[in-house]
């Protein structure tokens, strides 16, 4: 082959390779609905979250003063330097649960497969379904089972 009809080859543009990614197609209304109501079930679980931790750091930080006042009140009296390290107790008390249970909840995302799964376990109508339908749509192989799934789901 000659290096002219390589270089028309090149420049012809029905000769380029059929390799392309098929386009995307438009998500279906049960898709956006599926979509929305695993977003919204995201972001209840985060608040739940974010709720369960705060409440424990109100609850440990009433238990501990009301430890530290019937103590005081009913056996001794503090001296200040014990009253200080009631006030870093606590302090440090309230960073430990602060880091380790609203930290988390405030840095990382709910992962959509376990949001699918509080909805099904939400309702007993599901059996899995949502999230086979949820890992049929990251995989994005087979449309034939994805639709069908869709429809069970729906």
């Amino acid at each position: 082959m000659s290096a002219d009809a390589t270089n028309s080859n090149l420049t012809q543009p029905n000769s380029a390779p059929n390799n392309l990614a098929p386009a995307p197609r438009a998500p279906s209304k049960a898709e956006l609905f599926w979509q929305q109501q695993i977003e919204k079930t995201r972001q209840l679980v985060r608040v739940s979250q974010i709720t369960s931790a705060l409440v424990a750091m109100i609850a440990f930080a009433l238990g501990f003063l009301l430890f530290c006042v019937l103590v005081e009140g009913w056996l001794i009296t503090f001296p200040s330097p014990v009253r200080w390290l009631a006030a870093i107790t606590l302090i440090a008390g309230l960073t430990l649960i602060g880091v380790t249970r609203l930290w988390p909840a405030l840095r990382h995302r709910i992962h959509e497969a376990f949001a699918a799964k509080m909805i099904e376990d939400g309702s007993p109508n599901f059996h899995n379904s949502l999230i086979n339908y949820w890992f049929l749509r990251q995989s994005n192989n087979n449309h034939q089972q994805m639709a069908a799934v869709a429809q069970a789901v729906a």
